[in-house]
């Protein structure tokens, strides 16, 4: 876990982190309970590297072998 949240960080990662703690101060100021859950959701996604704050989106990562000989 720790080797996680200190290796593998990217501008989305960081972005996400940031954005997730902006929108719960946000969400604390404004005294909105949906705003301060969506923060810490998106703040856990860029901590943690979850969903496309890891930059596996769109990038293709997952190796997919077709068997291309189907030919009879």
């Amino acid at each position: 876990m720790k080797k996680r949240l200190f290796t593998d960080w990217t501008w989305t990662r960081a972005f996400s982190l940031l954005m997730g703690i902006l929108v719960i101060g946000q969400g604390i100021d404004a005294g909105q309970w949906p705003g301060i859950a969506l923060g810490i959701y998106v703040a856990a996604m860029g901590l943690f590297g979850w969903g496309c704050a890891s930059g596996s989106c769109g990038t293709s990562t997952c190796d997919t072998n077709y068997d291309t000989d189907l030919k009879k």
